[in-house]
Parts: C-alpha cells; structure tokens; sequence
C-alpha cells in the first residue's frame, strides 16, 4: 500500500510571500525564513532599515495552538556599521545546533557577483535577553579555496561540516561539491558529480546502511533532469544509480528547483528521503516567468539485502485534503518532531507567476 499524504496549511503572511528565498529549522522548532524575492532578482528586507532582517516562526506550538500561530521579524541595529548580510536571492541556507548558516546568493537584476566581504559563510545566532540577531562572517582560514560564489546551489550538512554544492557561478553552471569543516574553519574541494554541472537541484544527507551519503536527483541544465547521484562521504567518491520504480506509479518526472529532504519513520524503516513538488519545464521567460511545475511527493527507499540498492514508493494524496498547488523555487525544509520527520514548504513560486505566503506543513 502507497504511503498516505497530510499537508496542513499552518498560515499565510501577504507581507512575507517570497520566492528563491532560505529556510531552514533549528532542533527546537524554530524556523528561520531569510532573503528571496517578490519580483524576479529583485531581493526582499532591501531597504537600509530592513539589512539582516530574519523572519521566525516556533513550528513546536503548531500542535494546539494553531490559532495563535504568529511569524515575528526581527532586524539588526540599522547602523551602517554592523556586519550583516546584504539582500540576496537564490542563496542557500543550512542549520546545525542553535545556528544557522548561510551562503551564497545574487544580490540583483544583473545577478552580479557579491563582494567578497559578503561572500563566504554566514553564521545567525539570536541573543537570548535582546532578540535581535546576530550575524558573523565565519572566515575560512583558507578563504583562496573557497567555492566560485554562485546562486541556486544545493547546501547540506553532515555532523559538524558543511557542503556546498552545484549551482550558478556568474557564468554557467557547475557540479563542484566543496566542504566547510566548521571545527577548523577550512574548505575542502571534493570530487566533482557526474556531468552535466546544474543549478536548482537539491542534496538530502542520510545514513545508507551505516555509511553517511548525499543524495542528489535532477536540477536544471537546459532542461530538466531526472538523474539519481549518491556521493559517499567517507570515500569522496559519486556512482549514479537507477532505482526501481514504484510498481503502480513509475518513477518521478524530471525537475528543479524543487523540495528533497531525509526522512525518518518508524513506519517506513527504510525509507531514506521525500521529494516533492517543483518545476518540470521552464518559462519561455527565463527567470523573469513562471514554468510548469509538480505537486507529486515521492518517498526513496533503501534496498533490503538481495533487492536494488534504491526504490521509489509513490505517496498518495487524498482527492479530499487541501495540499499547497504545484509549485517550485521553494527551500526545501524538515524537521524531527519526536520520530517522525515532519516536511515544512513556505512560499516558492506559482503557474500564475506568483509568489506564494503559505505556510504548510506534511506529514506522512
């Protein structure tokens, strides 16, 4: 039996609706949502008075208090003095611990490059007597071989180190992957994925029979891709692989910029990550349009001894539930509320070529 779909929508927040923004969810529950756009390459929080602004959200009162369920924005010293990051679009953004940490990002229309005191790893922190936050460039002790500066590039984290990977340098796009041990504060340069480099696609880190890996499918090169990549970690080393489709339902349809996150459920003890929603074909537009996009979930299994290495499981939707329209240039986001993985989607961008406010939130 296909796993069952519970999308719920938690809020929506005109003032926030974004696109190509970062989101990501510290172990307590509180979500950070920072950066994006509402007009294509046009940043958010861009006025002087709005630098470093970070939007928050406690995803652990959802449970009974949905009703009081409230974002609060918080915003540094407005002093041109602080160090803070600028407005950015198509960034990337991780947590580990009671930190989040950001990288990379546009900073407009032109799409030019950020400056390299903007440039590198950022680390948000917010004060426990005064709730403004508290923004740090982490500098690299070896900042010469620190990635190319891109956008729509895959973050993930692993243990205390974290990668950076694929994405659009100022031109093309790239498949690197480089690590950042945040115990030494050095970059790593690792083994390179399988052709061709893309932006918009998406890494999930997890454990595959004791060994930690990143999982990658699709992104964009052209077009959109439907390739499965497993890099080892400890080998520093990618294979490219073909799961076993879901034997009612196939296996998903090509995409980018879309939601891939590690799954954890008792329910599923093999289950490794969720996919869901994204672009399937581009706009005529570019950046400035809206493509086609999903709104199918997809769960990858890991294989019992004897069977494919990877499986595909198609999670259903009942035809009576609300669930959030087809959508993609979304973060892709989880948290672990007891043992089940509890999936978190805010914002992204419509078929109308608008920019969505929703809140939701799915369980399988």
């Amino acid at each position: 039996m296909s796993p069952i779909a519970r999308w719920t929508l938690l809020s929506r927040s005109p003032s926030l609706a974004r696109s190509s923004h970062c989101l990501s969810i510290i172990p307590n529950g509180r979500l950070f949502l920072y950066g994006g756009e509402l007009l294509p390459r046009t940043p958010v929080d861009a006025i002087p008075t709005a630098r470093g602004t970070v939007h928050s959200l406690d995803l652990s009162r959802t449970a009974s208090l949905l009703d009081s369920l409230k974002w609060s924005s918080v915003s540094t010293d407005s002093s041109s003095s602080v160090n803070v990051p600028d407005p950015r679009v198509g960034a990337a953004s991780v947590t580990i611990g009671e930190y989040f940490y950001l990288w990379g990002g546009r900073g407009g229309v032109d799409m030019s490059p950020l400056p390299r005191n903007q440039a590198g790893i950022w680390r948000l922190s917010l004060g426990t007597e005064d709730p403004k936050p508290i923004w740090e460039r982490i500098g690299a002790t070896n900042e010469e071989d620190a990635p190319q500066i891109r956008s729509y590039h895959a973050m993930a984290s692993y243990e205390n180190t974290i990668y950076v990977h694929a994405g659009c340098p100022e031109k093309g796009r790239t498949g690197e992957l480089h690590a950042f041990d945040l115990t030494t504060n050095r970059w790593s340069t690792l083994a390179s994925a399988p052709e061709p480099g893309r932006g918009g696609t998406v890494l999930a880190a997890v454990r595959l029979n004791g060994r930690p890996v990143l999982l990658r499918f699709g992104g964009f090169a052209g077009d959109e891709l439907d390739s499965f990549d497993v890099y080892d970690i400890r080998a520093d080393a990618w294979h490219t692989v073909v799961p076993a489709p879901d034997p009612q339902y196939g296996s998903p349809g090509a995409r980018a910029v879309y939601g891939f996150v590690p799954f954890a459920s008792p329910r599923y003890p093999r289950s490794l990550a969720l996919m869901y929603h994204g672009e399937r074909s581009p706009s005529a537009l570019g950046h400035a349009g809206a493509g086609q996009f999903w709104d199918d979930i997809w769960m990858i299994e890991a294989g019992a001894e004897g069977e494919p290495e990877f499986s595909w499981k198609f999670v259903q939707m009942p035809v009576d539930k609300a669930s959030p329209a087809p959508r993609g240039w979304f973060p892709s986001s989880s948290w672990e509320d007891g043992q089940a993985t509890k999936v978190v989607l805010f914002g992204g961008l419509l078929s109308s070529n608008d920019r969505s406010d929703e809140l939701w939130v799915l369980e399988i």
